[in-house]
């Protein structure tokens, strides 16, 4: 939900994520190779947002400069700030829809033996 959001919100492709967006491929191949037997476990957690505000102070949190993950998607506090009220109608909206917003948490983890 909270690529969702920002996909619609944007209308720009969601910059790929350290760690996450390698974790399946090219973390499990190199473990794979060192071990007989692996395993990966994923983990879903939703976390239900009550409001709308709660889950903006989460974007704003997640996209900030300091973070240097988000940027491509704007430049500097004005078009952050653009940016963040884009969000912020989309998910107005997914939360008049639906009467909640629930972003799921994907947590993996690799389980190796010798």
């Amino acid at each position: 939900m909270f690529y969702d959001i920002i996909k619609e919100a944007t209308n720009q492709p969601i910059p790929p994520m350290p760690g996450s967006s390698r974790f399946q491929g090219e973390i499990f191949d190199t473990i794979s190779s060192l071990f007989s037997r692996t395993e990966l476990l994923r983990f879903e957690n939703p976390l239900t947002f009550p409001q709308v505000a709660p889950f903006i102070e989460y974007v704003r949190a997640s996209l900030s400069e300091d973070r240097k993950l988000w940027t491509s998607m704007f430049n500097g506090k004005e078009e952050y700030e653009a940016l963040i009220g884009e969000i912020e109608k989309v998910a107005t909206r997914w939360f008049e829809r639906d009467g909640k917003l629930v972003m799921t948490k994907v947590v993996g983890g690799i389980l190796a033996t010798k």
